[in-house]
């Protein structure tokens, strides 16, 4: 039983840490944009970062912003058997401030969510 319940966590463990596939995004931010994305272009499977660029800003006095610009690939299911690709290009931010919803110190946003059918 005891067995059991250690593969049983590391395996909640690896699939919570694995929100997006080739992401090394905190995981805080991978649930913000899959829930974006779920907002936006419907729910889907299998998603995948692509690639990120990150963009730092200095605010004041060791405070420092970043703004990330990421395309994503994910599958969504249409009907029985049918599916589309879509290619998705997300502008997210983290600023060093308190969240309150979380507890934990940075707060993740997402400004732009934009979903394109491949």
């Amino acid at each position: 039983m005891i067995q059991f319940l250690i593969s049983a966590l590391f395996a909640f463990n690896a699939q919570a840490s694995d929100l997006i596939q080739n992401s090394t995004m905190d995981l805080r931010h991978q649930k913000l944009i899959i829930q974006s994305l779920q907002q936006s272009c419907g729910y889907f499977k299998d998603i995948v970062e692509i690639k990120t660029t990150v963009t730092k800003q200095q605010v004041d006095q060791g405070i420092t912003d970043y703004f990330f610009n990421s395309i994503f690939h994910f599958t969504v299911r249409v009907d029985n058997g049918v599916f589309d690709q879509y290619k998705a290009q997300i502008q997210s931010s983290y600023h060093s401030s308190y969240d309150h919803q979380s507890g934990q110190w940075g707060l993740y946003s997402v400004g732009l969510v934009n979903c394109i059918l491949i």
